[in-house]
């Protein structure tokens, strides 16, 4: 957190773009709890003794100063290291996502700042060569009965409808049998 006030104070300093960037991706976790959690605003305020309304414009134009950054690097436009694990990806996506959506948010740069969110989440997605939606999944694989033969479990099914015929005839014999005693 003293990280964190440390920023919104240089910040407000106006420091230079790369050393925002550098202080940003180190605190960018409290940033968006500054934005959605007022017991953190509270407390960085108290810190700096800065208004929570100014906190929180500082920590929403810092995360749009990194959204929109001017190296185009859609790693640090998610305040993320170089190559960030899929999992860290997605959670900051789904995080920005809701930061910013439109039914949150009355203002028309929310729809702009989603839009760029879903750029920057997609071209990691490139980056990465993978499509990160389907990566939970795994993909079912078939066994070729053909090229294989009939799989080991596969042979206690094969007997099934003989079975299901045979106990139909015993029960069938049965009744007939059931029904001629008690005649």
């Amino acid at each position: 957190m003293l990280t964190t006030a440390t920023l919104m104070r240089r910040f407000h300093e106006q420091c230079p773009s790369d050393e925002l960037y550098d202080k940003a991706v180190r605190s960018y976790e409290t940033l968006l709890d500054v934005r959605g959690k007022k017991r953190i605003a509270e407390e960085i305020s108290a810190l700096l003794n800065i208004p929570e309304a100014t906190l929180r414009e500082y920590a929403d134009s810092i995360i749009s100063a990194l959204l929109y950054n001017g190296n185009d690097d859609p790693f640090l436009s998610f305040g993320l290291e170089k190559n960030a694990p899929l999992s860290e990806v997605n959670k900051r996506w789904k995080t920005l996502i809701v930061l910013y959506h439109p039914d949150k948010h009355a203002d028309q740069g929310a729809g702009q700042k989603v839009n760029k969110v879903n750029d920057v989440y997609d071209r990691i997605q490139r980056l990465q060569g993978q499509d990160m939606h389907l990566r939970p999944f795994t993909p079912i694989r078939v066994p070729d009965r053909q090229a294989r033969g009939t799989l080991p479990h596969d042979r206690h099914f094969r007997y099934l409808p003989l079975i299901i015929i045979a106990l139909a005839a015993i029960i069938a014999v049965l009744s007939i049998l059931l029904f001629i005693w008690r005649i």
